[in-house]
């Protein structure tokens, strides 16, 4: 994880952390666009920061401003996949791919999840584990 934000934490950290998160994504979209950076390793390593924006993203429910940024990345993901002979480049562009564009999903799918467990109702299927040890409780 890049950074972990606790939920005391006040605003204008969040909205530096915001602010980064959108210079890095413009970042990371040059980079993709820069035919100088077309060889496999440096391609990789822009591709390698990207995933973990995703990852980042990912754990920071409720932001949508991060995937309005990052679905910009999307485009050259397309043309670097498109141009790339390399699999292991053609396999990360898929994965952040997929990553940015389930990621407002994560996101409805985190807050439904929350609002279930204040609910009450969300339980918890008991695993084979537990039906074991009650089993031999008797």
């Amino acid at each position: 994880m890049i950074y972990d934000l606790k939920d005391d934490q006040t605003d204008s950290v969040k909205v530096i952390l915001n602010e980064s998160v959108s210079s890095l994504s413009e970042s990371l979209e040059k980079g993709l666009m820069d035919e100088s950076l077309g060889k496999t390793k440096r391609v990789l390593d822009v591709l390698k920061a990207g995933d973990k924006l995703v990852d980042f993203c990912k754990t920071r429910s409720g932001e949508e401003s991060y995937w309005e940024q990052l679905s910009k990345l999307l485009s050259p993901l397309k043309h670097v996949h498109d141009n790339s002979n390399s699999n292991a480049v053609k396999s990360l562009c898929k994965k952040i791919e997929k990553g940015i564009q389930e990621g407002p999903k994560t996101i409805s799918t985190d807050t439904e999840v929350a609002s279930s467990s204040k609910t009450g109702k969300d339980k918890k299927s008991k695993t084979k584990k537990d039906k074991k040890k009650k089993k031999g409780k008797k």
